[in-house]
């Protein structure tokens, strides 16, 4: 199929529309949503497209390389802008919205990544401890015991002393602010 400026206008607004981006590369719903944009153009009467998701995707593509690299040129000719068209924009707008989209999809594989460690962790632990015999669980549980009082102890004792520093401080200012009141 021959393409014109118009068929790509509607092919960028049938993209900003469903916005098949938003989802992972190669997952169902990303073809779903490719698989929708095609039926619309296919069902536009004026102008007139006889196309599949494949041809979607791959004149999309096309525009987008044609694109970046016609404003690399501009953007080497010394800073010459070109009135944008609405193409332009659309162009625009589909990038932005894309790059958005994978950024997000790249932080929630990562949160999945870290909740599933975090699972892994606990049920590793989890398996371990019942494995344990039971003088090593009541030697273990002694131990994490032991460990806890001594923290609260040296915790506390550090605590008390910071005070008292502080409020020993504290004391020997107001004894000069006091001597120099009455010096004067």
């Amino acid at each position: 199929m021959a393409w014109n400026e118009e068929q790509d206008l509607l092919l960028c607004r049938e993209i900003l529309i469903s916005q098949p981006y938003k989802f992972p590369f190669g997952s169902r719903e990303r073809g779903h949503c490719w698989s929708e944009v095609a039926n619309r153009l296919n069902e536009c009467h004026q102008p007139r497209f006889a196309v599949d998701q494949r041809a979607v995707r791959e004149r999309y593509a096309k525009i987008e390389k044609y694109f970046k690299n016609r404003m690399a040129r501009e953007e080497r000719a010394s800073g010459i802008n070109g009135e944008e068209s609405e193409l332009d924009q659309a162009i625009q707008d589909i990038m932005g919205m894309a790059e958005a989209a994978q950024e997000e999809i790249i932080q929630k594989v990562a949160e999945n990544k870290i909740s599933r460690d975090k699972e892994r962790m606990t049920a590793e632990d989890v398996r371990k401890r019942s494995m344990e015999r039971l003088s090593e669980t009541q030697e273990r549980e002694k131990f994490e015991n032991e460990t806890k009082k001594r923290r609260s102890n040296a915790d506390t004792l550090e605590f008390l002393r910071e005070k008292a520093e502080k409020e020993f401080e504290m004391k020997g200012e107001e004894l000069e602010l006091k001597k120099r009141e009455i010096e004067t």
